[in-house]
């Protein structure tokens, strides 16, 4: 989300927590590609997977991030605005077979907590 997208829907993203991997060394004007995978989500949170490859398509690092939707006007989080609700449609998601069995690098998985109460 850019500035004008920030003013606009008076909403930001926060993140809550990041686990990121160097795992090779990348070299200036290389040509990279990240992608990225929702791992999972609510109303307001998202966990995040994100993969940086080199020109030669070896990953060369990785980072698990939660984060979570902000309202600036009332300073506590919030559901994602339509908008932005729609571009996170458009990413990519986790198969649920495939979440049951990964782990993140260090051999932890964070994942978006469920509430028993309505939210």
């Amino acid at each position: 989300m850019d500035a004008s997208g920030r003013e606009r829907h008076a909403y930001t993203i926060f993140t809550l927590e990041a686990h990121i991997r160097y795992l090779q060394e990348a070299h200036e004007q290389q040509a990279l590609r990240t992608t990225v995978i929702i791992l999972d989500q609510d109303a307001k949170r998202l966990h995040l997977w994100f993969e940086m490859e080199n020109d030669h398509g070896d990953i060369i690092a990785t980072s698990e991030q939660m984060v979570m939707g902000m309202d600036t006007t009332t300073g506590r989080p919030g559901p994602f605005p339509e908008e932005i609700e729609q571009s996170l449609s458009s990413l990519p998601k986790l198969d649920r077979a495939m979440a049951r069995t990964r782990k993140c690098a260090d051999g932890h998985s964070e994942e978006i907590r469920k509430s028993s109460r309505c939210s």
